[in-house]
């Protein structure tokens, strides 16, 4: 039936790496607008059709596979799709509700970048990766096809590079909603909810919920919290969207925004990473610049209490004094930062005394380090 299309033509012009036509890698293309892949000896066609009239125009994407090529296929889309996350990943819009949108670029992270405890991680890699690939589990037996995740624990432990890696990995159009800006009102959180679901599957993104329903603060927005309950278990269901929220102090937050599962089906805590992790990742910055195995692990012994956050700081004030005396990172650079971290970090307190965001050490840190 490709007849009525014309001839066979070849496209010798020269594809660049990352295009669309490079991942196909196809030569044949059909006049008329029909498009031949070629992958591993099997051949898939694929047209768009155009149904128009005065008001409208519709069009419809056919691909024509041969019955005994159905497998092939399905591991072509398969592929093809782990592809186009990929590409995707690199550029993505944020619709954002009290603020400007804006554009993530160069996000090509994973589940291995991130060094957490590793039942954590499966936690959260298995709970939404269950929801984003099993629509049809929910659709058979009439679940809402939505997710609520809240991640909480001290700054400086991962809770914004979770979010990144979700945007790396799955293919979400992503909302976020700035309740900081105090002009917004509960109709604009009901249109942000409303804007997820019809552009579902999407990822919507609540950070800091505990500054802004603290059970100790003012509350600095307009948004209720009945409002927001509402929105995320109310009769019009989220359907097709993940919702991720985050907080420094759960204990701030009332009870039943995180006592009640159809609202965040899954918690985790991300505490300050233990010995084991903080080693692995002092030698994961480290790794290009500095390979003696033995300090790093004195040093993240000598971290105990400490963010992540903190050991990269370390890390970027090692480099710097390196740079400043043109040399390369050695054990002086380390002992001099770990120095200034320290200072730094005894003086940081939280508003709430029993809360530091540093840690307290003997006098012999440093000492220690250099012998």
């Amino acid at each position: 039936g490709f007849s009525t299309y014309g001839h066979e033509i070849v496209l010798s012009k020269k594809r660049g790496e990352n295009s669309l036509k490079s991942f196909f890698q196809t030569e044949d293309y059909i006049n008329g607008g029909v498009m031949r892949v070629s992958r591993e000896g099997k051949s898939f066609y694929n047209y768009t059709v155009v149904h128009q009239n005065d008001k409208t125009e519709v069009q419809y994407n056919i691909w024509l596979v041969a019955e005994k090529e159905l497998d092939a296929f399905g591991s072509f889309l398969k592929d093809f799709k782990e592809w186009t996350i990929k590409k995707q990943a690199a550029n993505k819009h944020v619709t954002v509700f009290g603020g400007e949108d804006y554009i993530v670029s160069n996000f090509n992270y994973t589940w291995d970048d991130i060094i957490l405890e590793q039942k954590v991680k499966n936690s959260i890699h298995e709970s939404i990766d269950f929801w984003y690939k099993n629509e049809q589990w929910y659709r058979d037996r009439k679940f809402p096809y939505k997710r609520g995740v809240l991640i909480y624990g001290y700054p400086g432990n991962g809770k914004t590079f979770l979010s990144k890696i979700i945007i790396s990995q799955y293919d979400l159009n992503i909302v976020q909603f700035n309740f900081g800006n105090t002009n917004l009102q509960n109709h604009d959180l009901t249109k942000a909810f409303k804007s997820a679901r019809e552009s579902a599957p999407s990822l919507f993104l609540l950070e800091d919920i505990d500054r802004v329903f603290s059970k100790h603060e003012k509350q600095v927005s307009a948004v209720t919290k009945d409002c927001l309950f509402n929105c995320l278990d109310g009769i019009e269901e989220l359907d097709g969207v993940l919702v991720i929220a985050t907080a420094n102090h759960p204990e701030d937050i009332d009870s039943a925004l995180i006592n009640r599962p159809s609202r965040f089906d899954t918690i985790i805590e991300l505490t300050n990473p233990s010995t084991e992790l903080r080693t692995q990742y002092l030698k994961k910055l480290f790794i290009r610049d500095y390979t003696d195995d033995e300090l790093l692990s004195r040093l993240a012994i000598k971290c105990d209490g400490m963010s992540m956050a903190f050991m990269k700081e370390l890390y970027f004030k090692s480099v710097i004094l390196a740079l400043s005396k043109n040399e390369q990172i050695n054990k002086e650079h380390i002992v001099e930062a770990f120095k200034q971290c320290k200072g730094h970090f005894e003086s940081a307190k939280t508003k709430k005394t029993e809360r530091a965001t540093g840690f307290s050490s003997s006098k012999n840190d440093v000492d220690d380090l250099l012998s």
